[in-house]
Parts: structure tokens; C-alpha cells; sequence
């Protein structure tokens, strides 16, 4: 699964620009004597994103507590499955797709407040992997996993939703503003 097809970290193809990476025909193309290319990293350690969720429920229309939350993508039809890595469907040698976060919290925060997403979203912390493609405002990556969730605290009410979220994904969940 990917988290998009050239989705860029504002959410659409305006004002976008094909990373060079990307591009099969331009492979050789800037690359280094050691074999890397400028603007991409092999990541052997995590990188550190920031994003933001849509928070849904597998069966649409169905909050009781009974029903666990999820994850999903507020640009594409993906749902971050806990335990599960999220992985970009073209693999590694080009990553032309791959899961998008911003480099950081302003960044995401700005994002959620625009108005585009799912009428319930949540933000935080994303640990990408694989190859890590760096954007002006983010990253692009091979593999991801969320690192560390906030609920913005509107959401309090017949569910602990940071308790649930917390259990299912295995990871800091905390109330914020």
C-alpha cells in the first residue's frame, strides 16, 4: 500500500514538481561516485515526519466503543492498519509513490486546520524508513509507522478515544489543544 500518488505535503498536485529521483530515465543522472543521489536517503535510521490522520472506524457509521478506531489517510483511500507497517507499493529502487509526512509540527498543524480532511483527524509523530526521498517541506518514504499520536481534546466524550488509540497502535497518544 501507498499513501499516494504524487500527493505532495500540501495534499495536491498544485505547485508540485516531480522529484528527479523519481524519474526512471533520469536515474543516472546526479548521482554520486558513492552511489547516492543528492535529495534521498537510505535510511538505516528512522526519520521523523510529522502528519495527520483521518480517524474512522472500520465500519462506517459505527462509533460504539465495540468498534475499534483507525487510522487513515486524509489524501488517498488507505487505512494504517495497527501493528502493520505501511509500506509505498513501488518498493525501493524507485520510489515514484510513497507515504508523505512533513518535516514538522507547524507544518501538519496548518495542514489539519485547512479544512480538507475527514471530519475527524488526529496528528503526530510518523518513523519512515526504507528509502526517505527529502522534500522542500517533508519527506517521502518506503516504509512508515505512526510514532506519536494527539487528539485534539474537542474529541473527549463517551470514548477515551487517546486509551484506545494508544492500545491498538502501541504508541504515545495524548491529549493536545
Amino acid at each position: 500500500m501507498s499513501d499516494g500518488h504524487w500527493e505532495t505535503v500540501r495534499g495536491s498536485h498544485r505547485d508540485s514538481q516531480r522529484d528527479p529521483d523519481s524519474e526512471s530515465a533520469s536515474a543516472a543522472s546526479g548521482t554520486r561516485p558513492d552511489g547516492s543521489r543528492p535529495g534521498v536517503k537510505r535510511a538505516t535510521d528512522v526519520v521523523v515526519g510529522w502528519r495527520v490522520w483521518g480517524l474512522s472506524t472500520p465500519a462506517p457509521g459505527r462509533s460504539e466503543p465495540s468498534v475499534p478506531l483507525i487510522l487513515t489517510s486524509t489524501f488517498m483511500n488507505n487505512v494504517w492498519q495497527p501493528g502493520v507497517v505501511m509500506k509505498a507499493c513501488c518498493g525501493a529502487n524507485i520510489l515514484r509513490h510513497g507515504i508523505h509526512a512533513f518535516k514538522g509540527p507547524a507544518e501538519a498543524i496548518e495542514y489539519m486546520n485547512e479544512g480538507r480532511k475527514p471530519i475527524r483527524h488526529v496528528f503526530g509523530e510518523v518513523s519512515l524508513w526504507g528509502r526517505v526521498v527529502i522534500h522542500e517541506r517533508g519527506y517521502r518514504a518506503q516504509c512508515a509507522y505512526p510514532r506519536r499520536i494527539f487528539v485534539p481534546k474537542t474529541y473527549r466524550g463517551s470514548r477515551d478515544i487517546v486509551s484506545e488509540l494508544r492500545r491498538s497502535y502501541g504508541v504515545e497518544t495524548d491529549w493536545t489543544i
